[in-house]
């Protein structure tokens, strides 16, 4: 294999697996129970600090988060937890005080029940932090995992956002039309003839898929002229336009047909381009590192080609095994795609469109920065063996027992085929809930007993 191709194979891998990213994440005796660890001693409260100041949490996100911010925090303090301070935030997330006003007046108590799940949530990562669970592998992998999934929701939330709010583009739309003259200059190009047996089913293809392809061209044209004088740069080395052409082909098929859309391949010159800027001249195993390290300028922002990538696929392109395992180069339009998205997502925060982001994100969780305290709370749990159910470690009788004392809740099981099986596992299911509640509350409880808990404001207590 000469150096071409394999500059083509070792930067195609790298570009086919983002397109994955962006093609979108729980009253027996207890015998044989293990009870949970006593909760530590915690330490005399120091000065006061909020939970985000208290310590680094996992490795920090780098050249994206700064385009799609998940949105401002009311660092108004209300409580302090053995020296740490809670804010709003903490108690109430991202809601505004206009939703929590309305909740309050539908559920009188809500901020006090609020609070409550707070300061549990608080003493849970300080017990995380004394056990050293904070600092473990797979807690800082999944914490950064989810981080880079919101991210890129929020990237491609705002580049659609910017897409929407493009006159242009919308009246583009408006004007694909497709004529019979259309119909039958595509079919004769794709070497159809008069009288073909097939000729109107094949037709009838081409006009409904004609319209799409149309409006395909017309895009990639406007995003050429949306990158007319952005600065796209590997390495301080700014990508020539005929090369953005050749990767807006490879993400935009430059013509519909019927059937499957024509293959494209990662171009020789956009491979040996990138390959050359990040410094690799004899492409291998070992470069992968390189590669993912190497600076990717798009406009005014500064990230590494890696930043487009979860932890876990860097990981595996460290793997010989994994690398051979791709045979022919891939298309080069999953790392067009990633730089459009990321270029239409600074621009629509410099149009300021950036506050429709935010509100969105009061409605759709999925594009909210994920709270690490909340996968923490997890993984304490499962250090602890308190995370899944033991549906196990109940007797027919008891379960019988407790179908018995909550017929209503039942009986509706039993108007169906296998309804009494089925009631039998729901029963299971709430049994070893009301076991694992009251376990947890033991735990957390015994926290809260040797913790200094100061709340701040009355509407908490």
């Amino acid at each position: 294999m000469g150096r071409f191709e394999k500059a083509i194979v070792i930067l195609g891998v790298v570009v086919v697996i983002a397109a994955m990213l962006l093609v979108r994440l729980i009253v027996p005796s207890g015998e044989g129970r293990s009870q949970p660890p006593k909760p530590p001693q915690p330490q005399a409260p120091g000065p006061l600090t909020t939970r985000e100041g208290r310590r680094p949490a996992g490795v920090r996100r780098r050249g994206l988060s700064h385009i799609a911010n998940p949105g401002k925090k009311n660092q108004t303090p209300v409580a302090e937890v053995n020296g740490v301070v809670l804010t709003e935030y903490d108690v109430f997330g991202y809601r505004d005080a206009e939703r929590v006003a309305e909740l309050t007046a539908r559920i009188p108590d809500y901020p006090r029940r609020m609070m409550v799940g707070a300061v549990r949530r608080e003493l849970l990562c300080q017990y995380a932090e004394e056990t050293g669970l904070d600092q473990s592998p797979e807690y800082l992998q999944e914490k950064e995992e989810r981080e880079h999934e919101a991210l890129r929701m929020r990237v491609n939330y705002l580049a659609s956002l910017y897409e929407q709010d493009s006159e242009e583009l919308q009246a583009l739309k408006e004007s694909i039309e497709v004529t019979e003259a259309d119909v039958r200059e595509f079919y004769s190009l794709r070497g159809g003839k008069p009288g073909d047996k097939n000729e109107e089913k094949i037709k009838a293809e081409i006009r409904k898929r004609l319209p799409q392809g149309k409006y395909l061209e017309a895009y990639k044209l406007w995003l050429l002229e949306e990158m007319a004088g952005v600065s796209i740069l590997v390495n301080g080395r700014q990508i020539p336009e005929d090369l953005l052409n050749e990767g807006l082909d490879a993400m935009i098929p430059p013509e519909i047909t019927v059937g499957d859309f024509p293959a494209h391949g990662l171009g020789q010159d956009f491979g040996e381009f990138v390959l050359h800027a990040a410094g690799i001249r004899e492409p291998s195993a070992a470069s992968w590192q390189q590669l993912l390290d190497t600076e990717l300028q798009i406009g005014s922002k500064v990230l590494t080609i890696g930043d487009l990538y979860p932890p876990s696929f860097k990981a595996s392109m460290r793997s010989d095994s994994r690398n051979r395992a791709f045979s022919r180069p891939p298309s080069a339009g999953s790392l067009m795609r990633q730089i459009k998205s990321i270029m239409l997502a600074e621009k629509a925060v410099q149009e300021g469109l950036g506050h429709e982001l935010q509100e969105y994100i009061k409605r759709d969780p999925g594009l909210r920065a994920p709270d690490p305290r909340d996968i923490l709370t997890r993984k304490v749990w499962e250090h602890l063996g308190l995370h899944t159910l033991d549906t196990e470690a109940f007797t027919e009788k008891e379960v019988q027992a407790h179908i018995g004392a909550n017929p209503k809740r039942y009986n509706n099981f039993l108007r169906f085929t296998n309804g009494a099986e089925a009631a039998r596992k729901a029963a299971r299911d709430e049994l070893a809930r009301e076991v694992q509640r009251q376990e947890r509350g033991e735990f957390t409880n015994a926290l809260k007993a040797d913790a200094v808990v100061n709340i701040l404001d009355d509407r908490f207590r």
